[in-house]
């Protein structure tokens, strides 16, 4: 069988002269140019997925209404979900250090503070936000974050620049200074560095992406969470004692 897929968003939409070049490496829309962000290869990326699984993208899109994305694949029905025993559980940071950190999550965008915020809600740290540099740089003196995830293009003041500006006002400062991006090549990962990051981590990250960071630049131990109870809540009962081995034979 095949399955379709259609996303829509809400956006301004494009023009029908830039539907020509969209699915180009390199090549960005018009809105794309003016927010500064992203590499142009996102759609020449997923064009390239989406063929190798025996598919087609296409994108219908008018500015003021939008962009629609299609593509069916082939997809062959599953077999039943079966439990896999023996995976290593998922590590997790102690309550009891995380609870005495407190940890600065810095992007333009709502969307994504919440993700990693809530990640680190969980896990137990103490955190708040910043929209953008100059908010992060405010934040840090007064309220002296442990560690800074730090987005890279924002107004009014990037991530770099308020990397910069931190470490020229304290260059031993204690707070550690992270930079989460979706700029994924080499050289911006260079350029992090360069700038003062202690770490670097690429959008979109995984939950074990920002815990070994984690563990790495706050020096936390990571353990497996506590095992639970058997269903209703009883303990698994103890194994059963191995019978006795038969005495061995008289004169042996």
């Amino acid at each position: 069988g095949r399955v379709a897929f259609t996303i829509t968003d809400t956006g301004v939409g494009m023009a029908p002269h830039e539907l020509t070049a969209l699915f180009a490496a390199f090549q960005q829309t018009e809105v794309g140019r003016q927010h500064q962000e992203g590499t142009g290869l996102g759609v020449a990326i997923s064009q390239a997925f989406v063929e190798l699984l025996g598919g087609e993208l296409q994108v219908d899109s008018a500015v003021g209404r939008g962009t629609t994305f299609t593509f069916e694949i082939a997809a062959p029905e599953a077999a039943a979900a079966t439990s896999r025993p023996g995976l290593e559980p998922e590590l997790r940071p102690d309550p009891a250090e995380t609870a005495h950190h407190k940890i600065l999550v810095v992007d333009d965008k709502g969307s994504n503070r919440t993700i990693l915020s809530g990640m680190l809600t969980t896990w137990g740290f103490v955190v708040r936000e910043a929209e953008d540099g100059e908010a992060a740089v405010d934040q840090w003196r007064t309220w002296r974050p442990d560690l800074i995830f730090m987005d890279v293009r924002m107004p009014r003041l990037g991530g770099h620049d308020a990397i910069r500006r931190i470490l020229q006002a304290e260059p031993r400062t204690p707070t550690r200074l992270v930079v989460v991006t979706a700029n994924a090549f080499e050289e911006d990962r260079r350029a992090a560095l360069a700038a003062g990051s202690h770490a670097f981590i690429r959008k979109p990250f995984r939950q074990s992406d920002v815990l070994t960071c984690l563990a790495e630049q706050l020096d936390l131990c990571l353990t497996p969470p506590p095992r639970a109870p058997a269903c209703g809540g009883a303990e698994d009962p103890a194994p059963e004692a191995p019978p006795p081995l038969p005495s061995a034979p008289p004169g042996g």
